[in-house]
């Protein structure tokens, strides 16, 4: 089976080819939010690298956020789009179950914490049950006194918040991943979208949506500004 996996809720996006159940080609874009002008050719460029033709993907795995929301909406619409005219299947993964998969084996609870801006964090927490990892919590956006509430001696932390809660997190005992780390990735989107569509089936095509959690800080800015008028 053919798995095209998108990765578009970061800063840096990619896209990767897994091929029954191996990694085949990954690809990430320029980093700075490029991801509507590079996400099609970048597909485009890793199926025809692979010797494949865009009929030959079965599965269009989507990381549905949360993260940028620029970023979730394009991909989930790119995945959404793409299977639909080809006829093929397409599964939501939550950003935060593919960061958590950023962790070493030995890790036994994984925090995942992504920037949402403002001292807040989108959070999810993981513990290992017979070597995989399983999420103790639902995904949320915290403030982030309260994320680093939920952080126990020993936790392996992941995500771009380290760069804003690194000091505070090492602190209380947490072990930090490394900064290539901090990132998800398309090939960890595509595998577990995969284990998704084994286990529960695709998605309706017409029924996914991007996961934001909370509404984009413009949206935020204005309504502080500007109230009810």
């Amino acid at each position: 089976m053919h798995v095209i996996g998108i990765e578009t809720s970061a800063s840096t996006g990619s896209v990767a080819l897994v091929t029954d159940g191996q990694p085949a080609a990954e690809r990430f874009f320029t980093k700075g939010l490029r991801h509507g002008k590079e996400l099609v050719p970048s597909i485009d460029a890793i199926v025809r690298e692979a010797g494949l033709t865009p009929a030959d993907i079965d599965l269009f795995a989507v990381s549905q956020g949360p993260g940028s929301y620029t970023g979730i909406r394009v991909g989930v619409t790119c995945a959404k789009t793409l299977a639909w005219a080809l006829g093929r299947e397409v599964v939501g993964v939550p950003s935060l179950d593919v960061l958590a998969h950023n962790a070493p084996a030995d890790a036994e609870r994984v925090l995942a914490m992504l920037d949402a801006k403002r001292r807040r964090v989108y959070f999810a927490a993981f513990n290992r049950e017979n070597g995989r990892l399983v999420r103790e919590t639902d995904q949320t956006a915290l403030p982030a006194a309260c994320a680093l509430a939920e952080v126990k001696r020993g936790d392996f932390v992941v995500g771009d918040a380290l760069r804003l809660l690194g000091d505070e997190l090492a602190a209380r005992g947490a072990v930090l991943a490394a900064e290539e780390l901090w990132l998800p990735r398309a090939s960890v989107v595509a595998m577990l979208g995969a284990g998704k569509r084994r286990a529960a089936g695709p998605d309706d095509p017409f029924k996914l949506v991007p996961i934001y959690l909370h509404r984009p800080e413009a949206e935020e800015v204005w309504e502080r500004k500007h109230g009810d008028k």
